[in-house]
């Protein structure tokens, strides 16, 4: 998995579910900004178009730890012959599991299972 941020929406969505995790960079209004040399434990709550941004794996790590919920991209063999997709499936506390559509990278399979399972958090 390459290290990148999370899109705005699943930062936006993140914020909404109290994710308040130590980040280096932080949307503003839309834009992605990172930050080296300030105290990265912002309030990002008192700004209604600004949110942390964390790292995939941050994000990852925050939702097996907070609220049990794994999401895991595999592989799927295509039909056509060399055809490489991914497909995300998240588990619940070693319950429940969702299956989703394949996808033509690792990292859109990701982000499908990322903005689901945040739909799943009460």
């Amino acid at each position: 998995m390459k290290k990148q941020f999370v899109t705005y929406e699943i930062s936006l969505k993140l914020k909404e579910l109290g994710f308040d995790e130590e980040c280096l960079a932080a949307y503003e209004e839309g834009d992605l900004n990172i930050y080296f040399d300030i105290n990265k434990n912002i309030d990002w709550s008192e700004y209604d178009d600004c949110c942390s941004a964390p790292l995939w794996s941050q994000c990852l790590s925050w939702l097996r730890e907070k609220h049990n919920i794994d999401i895991i991209v595999k592989p799927w063999t295509g039909d056509v012959k060399g055809t490489k997709m991914y497909t995300a499936d998240i588990t619940i506390f070693g319950i429940n599991t969702y299956k989703f559509k394949r996808h033509n990278s690792y990292e859109e399979a990701l982000e499908e299972g990322l903005l689901e399972a945040l739909k799943l958090i009460k």
